[in-house]
C-alpha cells in the first residue's frame, strides 16, 4: 500500500515491527497529536488512556504470535477528550512475521451504547 494512500484513509494506521512502534499515517497524529517521530518505539503509548495501556499493548502482539488482534481501549486524544477506539492487528506477511499493522476506529463509548439501547419499561 502507497504512503500516499495510507495517510488517506479515515482510520489511524499503526505499524508495528515486534513490539515497537515503526511507522503511523495522518489520522494516527490528528487523532493522537503526537507527532510520527514521538510515536515511535513505544512513545504511542502516551497517547492511551493510563488504565488501558496493558490491553493496547496487545496490538503489537500478532507480530510477535502470528494470530490477529482485536480489542477496545481509550485514547487521549489532543484535545483532551477520551475516545474509545476497536484496534484490528493483523501480522504482517512472511514466516515468521516481521510485523503488525493496526487499525484504530472511533467508537462509542460503553456508557454512549448502553443510553442509546432501546428502554423497556416494566
Amino acid at each position: 500500500m502507497g504512503r500516499g494512500l495510507i495517510d488517506d484513509v479515515p482510520v489511524a494506521v499503526l505499524t508495528f515491527a515486534g513490539s515497537d512502534l515503526v511507522n503511523v499515517n495522518a489520522e494516527w497524529t490528528a487523532m493522537s497529536g503526537l507527532s510520527a517521530i514521538e510515536s515511535v518505539g513505544d512513545g504511542w503509548l502516551t497517547a492511551i488512556h493510563p488504565d488501558d495501556r496493558a490491553e493496547a499493548v496487545l496490538c503489537t502482539q500478532p507480530s510477535v504470535s502470528a494470530q490477529d488482534f482485536e480489542g477496545d481501549f481509550r485514547l487521549l486524544q489532543v484535545d483532551g477528550i477520551d475516545c474509545w477506539v476497536r484496534a484490528r492487528s493483523r501480522p504482517s506477511s512472511g514466516s515468521p512475521p516481521a510485523g503488525a499493522a493496526s487499525t484504530l476506529i472511533r467508537r462509542p463509548s460503553p456508557e454512549q451504547r448502553s443510553s442509546a439501547a432501546p428502554h423497556v419499561e416494566t
